[in-house]
């Protein structure tokens, strides 16, 4: 989260470029993420990616994605919920804004709302690492734990280096095991 607070000071106080999960930059940034066998480099691609997730350039997009996440940074998740639906409603295909707003979503408990909001950020951004990770987390609470598996190794695939991705499929492999004796 302080990565993205971050990421998102930068993109406030910079001047408009382009946009979203549409940007140019991402393609060359996901071929290094796949190739890089170095963590701190995935680490600052990683951070790169999410940027450009993030960015837009406009004004209000940027104000109410600002909003968001800093309502969510300090739990005022009602807060969150209306400044994300918002900017559903103003950019429809800004995969990020879905994207915040399935993670809110789940905060509420509301796994449906979630699961709809990731399954329209994924159409929007089929690599979207975060997305995926977050499905893999609904399905384990769903107690959905093949689907969670599948989720987590989507993510992997598209970011080898997806924080707990690989601790959370082992985990639930056991889980699965254990359950069959």
């Amino acid at each position: 989260m302080r990565a993205l607070l971050a990421a998102l000071m930068v993109l406030v106080t910079a001047a408009p470029c382009r946009a979203d999960q549409n940007d140019p930059e991402l393609e060359p940034l996901f071929d290094r993420l796949q190739h890089t066998a170095n963590p701190s480099e995935a680490e600052a691609i990683q951070l790169q990616i999410w940027t450009r997730w993030i960015d837009t350039d406009k004004t209000e997009r940027i104000q109410l994605m600002t909003a968001g996440i800093v309502s969510m940074s300090r739990h005022r998740i009602h807060d969150a919920l209306e400044a994300f639906t918002s900017l559903i409603e103003i950019a429809p295909d800004y995969a990020e804004a879905w994207n915040k707003r399935a993670t809110v979503r789940y905060m509420m408990g509301d796994f449906a709302g979630s699961l709809a909001d990731i399954e329209r950020t994924l159409k929007l951004e089929p690599r979207h690492f975060g997305a995926l990770a977050g499905l893999g987390l609904i399905l384990t609470e769903m107690d959905q734990l093949e689907g969670a598996i599948r989720a987590y190794e989507r993510a992997l695939k598209v970011n080898p280096f997806s924080a707990g991705a690989r601790e959370q499929i082992e985990l639930l492999r056991r889980k699965l095991k254990d359950k069959e004796t």
